[in-house]
């Protein structure tokens, strides 16, 4: 929770900066004209590295709450946290994205999947609700298009395990 303050606190800073001092520091491309540092852009704060997302982006409700906070690396997703609707508590926490090349079948239907993660789920209290795994569609973004498929295990609110569930993909 410490970690999540600080990160917190540093976005509102750079995002409180004067408009002067941040023009010279903020949006700038590199010399093959792609973005390169930190840009600022419709109340998304992300950091690029010749191009690639790599670092980290905040990502703000309509009236200026933290909603999402993404990690990535060259590129790819490593870390997503969602946020309740005030922007103080975590929700749940996708991690561990590991590269897959899944193909399942529905009825009817036949998805791909390219990547999953863990996703892990909150109470209000902060304590774990639930673990899966989660299968992505498109890309690598789970807030997206994922489905949760495999064992699940869900948790009361003291943090005792209350269920182990074996989560299919869904038939539509």
């Amino acid at each position: 929770m410490y970690i999540i303050r600080i990160i917190l606190l540093a976005a509102i800073c750079i995002i409180s900066t004067g408009r002067m001092s941040a023009q010279n520091i903020l949006n700038k491309y590199d010399e093959n004209k792609l973005k390169h540092g930190q840009w600022i852009e419709d109340g998304i704060v992300r950091d690029y590295n010749h191009g690639k997302d790599d670092g980290f982006c905040y990502i703000f409700n309509g009236r200026g709450e933290l909603s999402l906070i993404y990690e990535f690396k060259d590129g790819e997703t490593s870390l997503v946290i969602m946020f309740n609707d005030d922007g103080r508590r975590p929700t749940c926490v996708y991690t561990d994205f590991v590269d897959v090349d899944t193909i399942v079948h529905g009825k009817g239907l036949t998805h791909r999947f390219k990547k999953k993660c863990k996703n892990i789920s909150y109470h209000p209290n902060m304590v774990i609700k639930s673990i899966v795994t989660c299968y992505l569609l498109e890309g690598d973004d789970p807030v997206m298009d994922s489905f949760d498929i495999g064992k699940a295990y869900y948790y009361d609110e003291k943090g005792n395990l209350i269920e182990t569930k074996e989560l299919f993909f869904p038939p539509f």
